[in-house]
């Protein structure tokens, strides 16, 4: 084989992984292509290969139709491949991503599935016959899907995040007079069908739903009450509009100031303060408050979602030497963050008992978190958080002897 067609395969090779947040300019093309001839053939020099070469060989790639190379706005950034193929490892994950996913419809699943089967591997291709089988077999498929269509309702909300405006839509919810389906929610005083104005940041999972979070403009006025609220996009109404109502700035909120990055990385970085209901840092508003936000520590601290206008707090945690992992997971994934200390007590099987100190906000979704986790840990402190959880075990108890009971008359 010629010099110049492996250098032209070592250039299909340098650009493979490239995209438009990782483009490579024809210098470090070259650069690469030289090291791996290097590689190759060490004992045989290689005439270096220009830009303008480079040029003619990308030129000729996209002239096949099998590739898509591009020149990124700024040409100095160089090259990258705007058509690339999902290895079978990356298609395996969003496929069964998407299988699982309670949002999307069967239909819209097998949409996005068969777009993505395009852009696979030969590997890939044979996992989609494992999925595909799953999907159109009507005894296999996910009963747990809704039966609607999320996307649109999805595209509607990056669309109104991208240009900060304001959202409106009616809400499904289960309720007393809706046993066998969901109904739209009803305001309680008029009765009428509850419309939710809402300013939209995120778009984000959470076991297997998609959610919106955002602040409710029509809950509440004062600066000190605006507040994030969760929406689960599956039971946005298809009604949902874009208005002409500017966003209120996620820096009204209050958890703002707790889930600043700068907060979060330097929690005793001095010069935040708020002005006007908006948190400024130096003096100078942020210009870009989305990406200043904390949403993955956000999302640890609010387990499963739930969310609500209550402060975050500190809670001491007893728990078995074991549960670390799942403590580290749920809250903090930095070890170093959550120190944990043995306390010098055993648990009733000989298990070492630990100690630790995470930051939460005392809802629903952590009292679910706790329930579910009983028999590995407890709360030390404070001793209100304590007493609740003894009062919720033992109505749990109570139900089922009083269920127990009832079955023995």
């Amino acid at each position: 084989m010629s010099e110049k067609n492996i250098q032209f395969l070592l250039l299909i090779e340098a650009l493979k992984n490239t995209n438009r947040m990782n483009t490579k300019t024809a210098g470090e093309l070259a650069e690469y292509i030289a090291e791996e001839w290097e590689a190759l053939y060490p004992d045989e020099p290689m005439k270096p290969i220009s830009p303008s070469t480079i040029g003619r060989h990308v030129k000729d790639m996209n002239a096949t139709g099998l590739y898509n190379i591009v020149t990124s706005n700024n040409m100095r950034n160089g090259y990258y491949n705007d058509k690339f193929l999902f290895d079978a490892a990356e298609f395996v994950i969003i496929a069964q991503a998407l299988y699982r996913s309670t949002t999307l419809s069967v239909a819209e699943t097998k949409d996005i599935l068969n777009k993505l089967l395009n852009q696979t591997d030969d590997v890939g291709e044979g996992y989609f016959d494992v999925i595909h089988h799953q999907l159109y077999k009507t005894n296999r498929a996910p009963k747990r899907k809704i039966s609607g269509r999320s996307l649109p309702v999805i595209e509607k909300i990056i669309k109104a995040i991208g240009s900060k405006k304001q959202i409106s839509f009616s809400y499904y919810n289960w309720s007393d007079k809706d046993r066998q389906r969901p109904g739209l929610m009803e305001d309680d005083e008029s009765n009428k069908i509850k419309n939710f104005m809402v300013s939209p940041y995120f778009v984000v999972w959470e076991s297997d739903e998609c959610y919106l979070i955002g602040h409710m403009e029509n809950e509440g006025g004062a600066e000190e009450d605006k507040y994030l609220s969760h929406f689960k996009v599956s039971q946005i109404g298809e009604n949902i509009r874009i208005t002409n109502r500017e966003c209120t700035s996620i820096t009204c909120m209050k958890e703002f100031e707790r889930y600043h990055l700068m907060t979060t990385i330097y929690p005793s970085v001095t010069g935040i303060r708020k002005k006007n209901g908006k948190m400024e840092i130096g003096g100078k508003r942020s210009a870009h408050e989305l990406a200043a936000f904390a949403l993955d520590r956000y999302m640890r601290e609010n387990p499963y979602m739930i969310h609500d206008n209550q402060d975050v707090i500190g809670v001491q945690l007893i728990f078995k030497n074991g549960f670390i992992g799942e403590l580290l997971t749920r809250f903090n994934l930095d070890s170093k963050r959550i120190k944990a200390y043995p306390i010098g007590r055993f648990a009733a099987e000989g298990e070492e008992l630990y100690s630790a100190q995470i930051t939460v906000q005392p809802n629903e979704g952590f009292y679910t978190w706790l329930m579910g986790h009983a028999n590995d840990v407890m709360v030390s402190e404070p001793v209100e958080i304590r007493q609740e959880v003894e009062r919720r075990l033992q109505k749990a108890l109570k139900a089922i002897k009083e269920y127990d009971d009832e079955k023995m008359l």
